[in-house]
């Protein structure tokens, strides 16, 4: 897991250790959970929304014949 504050960037690297098998796509899911930093003051509760946010982003990997 990685924190990142607000304006901080950070780049991922998904790797996968096998190729897909040849003549196949496999699909996979990320997936991003944005989790709100709790309320410093309990009054600011009863005038305040705070999401939880989730991104859900799809992969494909094809094998080297498929790719293009």
């Amino acid at each position: 897991m990685i924190r990142l504050e607000s304006g901080q960037k950070s780049l991922i690297r998904l790797i996968k250790h096998q190729p897909a098998p040849a003549g196949r796509e496999q699909a996979y899911r990320v997936l991003l959970d944005e989790i709100p930093t709790p309320y410093g003051h309990p009054d600011e509760k009863a005038h305040a929304l705070n999401f939880q946010m989730r991104y859900s982003i799809p992969v494909r990997l094809r094998s080297p014949e498929r790719a293009g």
